[in-house]
């Protein structure tokens, strides 16, 4: 009986320390757009999401922000990373909703991108924006 308890605490100090996280995607589209005005007003509906921009390069396209975290459901805020990439005649958005360190995400994922969403539509109604599969 000792060793089986010894056991499972060995286990249960091994798995703490694994890396676990739950990722949501989504992807938006803005026909006939600017790039630079799409990427602006990509930053303006993060901060409407009231997500925190924490590095940004408009070069690359790589916008790098975090949500706040939800008191009841999770130990940290999300990581959420958008790439905003020309395509055509258009402007393509790349977005990833990322929870580190719980095995579910209890929807907060897609909440996350949900909200992105609409704040994108309502600054650009002609982009379409969804949750991918």
């Amino acid at each position: 009986m000792k060793s089986t308890i010894t056991i499972i605490a060995s286990l249960l100090v091994l798995l703490s320390g694994c890396s676990v996280q739950t990722q949501t995607r989504g992807s938006a589209s803005i026909p006939n757009a600017e790039y630079n005005k799409v990427y602006a007003l990509t930053t303006q509906a993060i901060l409407d999401s009231e997500f925190s921009i924490t590095s940004s390069d408009k070069e690359t396209g790589i916008i790098v922000a975090k949500a706040g975290r939800n008191l009841l459901l999770a130990h940290e805020g999300s990581s959420i990373n958008i790439i905003v990439l020309k395509s055509g005649e258009g402007v393509n958005l790349d977005i990833r909703s990322t929870l580190a360190g719980q095995v579910a995400d209890y929807g907060i994922n897609e909440d996350n991108i949900k909200s992105f969403c609409k704040n994108l539509k309502n600054l650009l109604p002609e982009a379409t924006c969804e949750i991918k599969p």
